[in-house]
């Protein structure tokens, strides 16, 4: 059997892959839950903002309700950008 052959055969696979799994258009931004969602969101605008405008993609932030929704999220990769202290970097 060729390599030719062989790519063919996970083709379909491939396929399958990327059709289920989602895409994101947005970069998520977001930081540990110190105040209330209205607070942060009006603390990060600016800097979402900015981050859009220089990068040339819509960056949104997005709230963790409490630290253990933002730790899981964060783990798990549900964030594109975080903007936390250096305790965090090293846990991280």
């Amino acid at each position: 059997m060729t390599a030719h052959q062989i790519s063919w055969r996970f083709f379909p696979i491939l396929l399958a892959l990327s059709v289920t799994l989602p895409v994101r258009a947005d970069l998520i931004f977001s930081s540990p839950p110190r105040d209330t969602r209205e607070k942060e969101a009006e603390i990060y605008a600016p800097i979402t903002e900015l981050l859009t405008k220089t990068i040339g993609q819509k960056v949104t932030f997005q709230y963790g309700e409490n630290y253990v929704v933002y730790q899981n999220t964060m783990l798990k990769g549900g964030y594109d950008i975080v903007f936390d202290g250096p305790q965090f970097v090293g846990w991280r």
